[in-house]
């Protein structure tokens, strides 16, 4: 491009030609040349719109390969070329061999409304009821005449008929003998023996003479014996006593003959916890549990029990759990309350034919709480017998396994005696219900007296209540700290209802 300098310029004169400017520079006589910033400019009006260009030819679609739930399952082997739908974007992705393109979305449009509802067919015609078939609808039992018969009933004549009789003739009862089944006549002089073979004896009735055949025991009268009387324990703690109870029973003298013994032996226990009469306090509101541990112990001397010891143990367990509250007249609701156990044993003894047998009765108290335990003496009945020697030990097991027993007997199922681990728990678990019934009871009444000096006096109280559980020493401690607390809240909150007084 080329310029058409001016003749006879001026310093400063610009001539420009296309996108070129020139300024001419005085001084120098010399036109500088640079090459304009092109702007864009403003737009003009639009113009009119052309005509509708011809229709072009249909597309031939996508032809999708298949689909995956999210873009991380988009198969690495995919064909190149292949179209895949991704469902949880509803977009297409596209493979060129290379590289996943995303084609954008969305693939697949809403889902339409659902139509209307079709109208009901028209309900079929009712099928024909079939003819009835031949047959028998009951029977009915003919006895007449001593006789069995049964008649089978149908609405079609030629279908009814009549049995015979179906009754047998009564037959003969066969004598039974040694080779027959058959009956036989009771009367004197019969003997049946351990097999239910009977057969012929003797007719003299005599019971101590009669031969039996088989195995035979002879029975002797029984003997009753009353062992100690009477006796109380009281104690206002927790405590044990061995040989509480301790009597002996020198040697009896047994039948000639007998050599074993069935020994029957009956003991009473009674736990009474009223308060007034045992000398410990019963504040309102304290929930304390009762108990005595007791360890009942029958020896044998001269003989020996069917257990191979000359030893019998019986345990008599008492509990009661409830709460007490102190009335106005300083009586309370536990008076005469208590618990009761019947001990009923039996045993089997073997002992020299003839000889002494002799016995001791000991009671142990393994554990006791406060409050009072009675028991009033031991009840024996001894029955010996006179039995064969080849089946002494037969008759033994038979006599134990046809006995009923009752309370605390048997040597296998009886109660054990707490351990001192166990008694601690057991303790324990009692004065936690205590001190929680203790704080249940401060709290109620921190809701009945919310005046601002019985706050403080409650809620020191509870702060000692919650202490107890750290308090050194033994059960007896805690459980006297925790009287003293009981009885300073109910001097000073007591409360009593009208019918009390």
């Amino acid at each position: 491009m080329s310029f058409k300098f001016p003749a006879d310029p001026s310093d400063g004169t610009v001539i420009v030609n296309g996108d070129i400017k020139g300024t001419y520079d005085e001084n120098t006589n010399t036109w500088v040349v640079e090459k304009l910033q092109i702007a864009p400019g403003i737009p003009g009006p639009s113009g009119p719109k052309g005509d509708i260009g011809p229709v072009g030819p249909e597309g031939q679609g996508v032809q999708v390969e298949g689909a995956v739930e999210s873009t991380g399952y988009l198969p690495s082997d995919a064909a190149d070329n292949t179209f895949w739908v991704v469902n949880d974007t509803n977009t297409l992705y596209f493979w060129d061999g290379t590289t996943w393109v995303d084609l954008g979305g969305p693939i697949q449009g809403p889902q339409g409304i659902k139509g209307d509802a079709g109208n009901d067919g028209q309900n079929g015609s009712n099928g024909t009821d079939g003819n009835d078939g031949d047959g028998w609808y009951g029977t009915e039992t003919i006895t007449d005449n001593d006789e069995y018969k049964i008649k089978f009933l149908s609405n079609e004549p030629y279908l009814e008929f009549t049995t015979a009789n179906l009754k047998g003739e009564p037959g003969d009862q066969a004598v039974a003998t040694a080779t027959t089944i058959g009956g036989i006549k009771i009367g004197r002089g019969l003997s049946i023996d351990q097999t239910g073979t009977a057969s012929a004896g003797v007719t003299d009735v005599r019971i101590e003479t009669v031969p039996l055949p088989g195995s035979y025991t002879q029975t002797f009268q029984p003997i009753y014996l009353n062992v100690g009387s009477y006796k109380e324990y009281n104690t206002s703690s927790t405590t044990s006593i061995p040989a509480w109870i301790n009597n002996t029973i020198p040697g009896i003298p047994m039948p000639a003959n007998a050599d074993m013994a069935a020994v029957f032996w009956f003991a009473g226990a009674r736990m009474d916890i009223t308060p007034s009469k045992h000398g410990y306090s019963a504040p309102n509101g304290d929930l304390g549990t009762f108990r005595v541990f007791l360890e009942n112990l029958l020896t044998v001397s001269n003989g020996v029990f069917s257990t191979g010891s000359t030893q019998a143990y019986a345990g008599t367990n008492l509990n009661l759990t409830m709460a007490y509250y102190r009335k106005s007249n300083g009586t309370t609701n536990m008076d005469g309350r208590g618990s009761t156990s019947q001990l009923c044993k039996f045993d089997v003894i073997t002992f020299p034919r003839g000889g002494n047998v002799g016995f001791n009765w000991k009671v142990n108290i393994t554990e006791m709480s406060r409050g009072s335990i009675a028991s009033g003496g031991l009840r024996m009945m001894i029955l010996p017998f006179q039995s064969a020697a080849e089946t002494s030990r037969e008759f033994v097991d038979r006599v134990q396994m046809m006995s009923t027993y009752a309370g605390d007997q048997d040597d296998d199922l009886r109660p054990e005696p707490p351990t001192d681990s166990q008694l601690k728990d057991m303790n324990g678990a009692e004065l936690h219900q205590r001190v929680n019934t203790a704080i249940t009871f401060v709290d109620s009444l921190s809701r009945t007296f919310p005046d601002e000096p019985n706050q403080i006096v409650l809620t020191e109280y509870r702060a000692e209540l919650v202490a107890l559980i750290t308090l050194p020493g033994t059960y007896e401690d805690v459980d006297s700290a925790l009287k003293v607390i009981l009885d300073e809240l109910n001097t000073t909150y007591g409360q009593e209802y009208r019918f009390q007084d």
